[in-house]
């Protein structure tokens, strides 16, 4: 096929795709839409552009005459504006259908007059050797007898002219009328026997006609039963491709409803947990309060008597283990409590997230491709964040530990030499710095007040 035979065909099923995309009804534009339109289908146009594509499928030359070559250029150019016009104002509307489906039509019907009258004209058939092979050669055979035919009837003139001369002579000389009408019948009977040949050859035509009106009324039904098979098989793709993106649909939405049930679990399980370091946090706070409410009591009641500094570091320390337990569990619940919150928060947010991408997939498909694929990026950013991430900090055994950490005490260490310095000064100003004074020889140690102390209460 010749390239712009093959142009010219991919544009006029452009054109046919084009009209066939609007999904107009099927019945007539007169039954739709009243009857100031034309009163022909969508389906009568589409199958006008159907047979010009066929009528080009059988032109299988690789060249075409040189008085076509310009015009199959503007003709393709003339097709491209036709489909962007049918693509841009084609609708179900009587002021867009008449004027855009009449001018398809004389588009349509210019294409076709151009290709029977260059392409598919007796004489280009009979020069490109289109006709089919049986058939040329019985023609052929045919016309060679008719020249024989032609041949042996040719000299009937001279023979009717030699029947004249012997009738002339016949008159004068009725010997020879024997002879003449000898020769009349056997040129009569030559006549008929041609004319036998004659009727003989044209019962051979008109059989040969039919013949061909068979195929072509075989090869008819044969094109209706391809296009139904073909309508049959892009219905069949129609519904596979629907139920393959309804996979795909419940796929990814049994995905994200997996990943948000998963997500909801993991933060329901860490807000229970959390209570149970509240309680815990509670039972550390009250036993730490009893215990202090105590050591304030014994320390208050041991301070009324004159202690000296071992004894009082010894109430300090004893004081400080007491409630250390407590207040070590105490952090300890409190750092739970932190660590589950924002874990819990985490698990959360994930699950809404991925409950979420469904609904907004759907929505950004409206949009253009960048912003589904921000979508998606963004989602699966959230979701590829490890919950860890929020614990990364230190891990500390203790309170004390915490606290020797921190920048507080830091920049407290490196400020001692300026305290210790104003402390010293301090002292001298206040004269804190004096000896403490000896007690009497008649006053009693304070370890035997103690025991005097505590054999009193014993008693």
């Amino acid at each position: 096929m010749h390239p712009k035979i093959s142009a010219l065909k991919t544009a006029i099923n452009k054109l046919h795709d084009a009209i066939l995309n609007k999904g107009l009804p099927e019945q007539s534009f007169t039954d739709s839409l009243g009857w100031n339109t034309i009163a022909i289908s969508p389906d009568n146009i589409l199958n006008f552009i159907y047979n010009i594509t066929e009528k080009l499928d059988g032109y299988e030359i690789d060249t075409i005459p040189s008085s076509l070559d310009d015009v199959i250029d503007v003709l393709i150019e003339r097709v491209k504006q036709q489909t962007q016009l049918v693509d841009t104002y084609l609708a179900l509307d009587p002021s867009r259908i008449t004027p855009i489906v009449t001018s398809t039509f004389i588009l349509i019907q210019l294409i076709n007059n151009e290709l029977d009258t260059s392409l598919f004209s007796w004489s280009s058939i009979n020069s490109n050797k289109l006709a089919p092979k049986n058939i040329k050669t019985r023609l052929r055979a045919l016309n060679s007898r008719l020249d024989a035919l032609e041949g042996d009837c040719s000299d009937i003139n001279e023979k009717v002219t030699t029947i004249n001369s012997a009738y002339e002579t016949a008159e004068s000389l009725p010997a020879v009328i024997q002879d003449l009408n000898d020769a009349k019948n056997k040129l009569t009977s030559t006549i008929n026997e041609t004319r036998d040949e004659i009727n003989k050859y044209k019962n051979e035509i008109s059989e040969i006609k039919a013949f061909i009106g068979a195929k072509k009324s075989e090869s008819i039904s044969m094109h209706d039963n391809i296009k139904s098979l073909l309508e049959k098989t892009n219905a069949y793709a129609q519904s596979a491709s629907s139920l393959v993106e309804q996979c795909d649909d419940a796929l990814q939405i049994t995905t994200t409803q997996g990943l948000a049930a998963g997500f909801d679990q993991k933060a329901t399980e860490l807000r229970k947990s959390i209570w149970v370091w509240i309680v815990g946090l509670l039972i550390a706070l009250s036993v730490g309060l009893i215990i202090g409410s105590a050591r304030v009591t014994e320390f208050s009641a041991a301070l009324k008597d004159n202690l000296t500094a071992g004894q009082a570091i010894l109430h300090t320390i004893i004081s400080i283990f007491s409630i250390g337990g407590p207040l070590w569990l105490a952090w300890i619940s409190t750092q739970q409590i932190n660590h589950r919150f924002k874990l819990s928060e985490d698990y959360s947010y994930k699950a809404t997230v991925a409950k979420a991408f469904t609904g907004f997939r759907k929505i950004s498909e409206d949009f253009n491709q960048e912003t589904s694929e921000r979508l998606f990026n963004s989602t699966l950013d959230r979701l590829d964040e490890m919950p860890l991430r929020l614990l990364s900090g230190k891990d500390y055994n203790s309170p004390w530990h915490e606290f020797i950490d921190s920048d507080a005490f830091k920049k407290a260490i490196d400020m001692v030499p300026a305290l210790a310095k104003e402390a010293g000064r301090f002292a001298e100003n206040t004269k804190l710095n004096k000896k403490i004074p000896v007690p009497k020889s008649d006053e009693k140690p304070v370890k035997a007040k103690q025991e005097e102390k505590t054999t009193a209460e014993a008693e």
